[in-house]
């Protein structure tokens, strides 16, 4: 998983299904580079597989479902291979 792709939500709430069965596990606060505060709601499953949302003034959006490790990083493609 060299990038994990992100998409904006524009409003069709068909793009949450995916969560069905995940569980909040993580909650973040970032800055971008404009200094604008970003949060971040990481959702995982007991497969451990993750999907980020990510809400900042306006704009909402949702990562591509991504394999995760106990600690929640991402496991990399040189792992996955293994």
């Amino acid at each position: 998983m060299q990038k994990i792709k992100c998409f904006d939500y524009c409003g069709d709430k068909n793009a949450f299904i995916p969560l069905l069965g995940f569980a909040l596990s993580d909650i973040s606060e970032t800055l971008d580079e404009e200094e604008k505060e970003i949060i971040t709601l990481v959702f995982t499953n007991d497969y451990h597989v993750a999907i980020d949302i990510s809400v900042q003034d306006g704009r909402v959006m949702i990562s591509e479902p991504y394999a995760v490790k106990e600690d929640l990083t991402a496991i990399t493609d040189e792992e996955a291979a293994v």
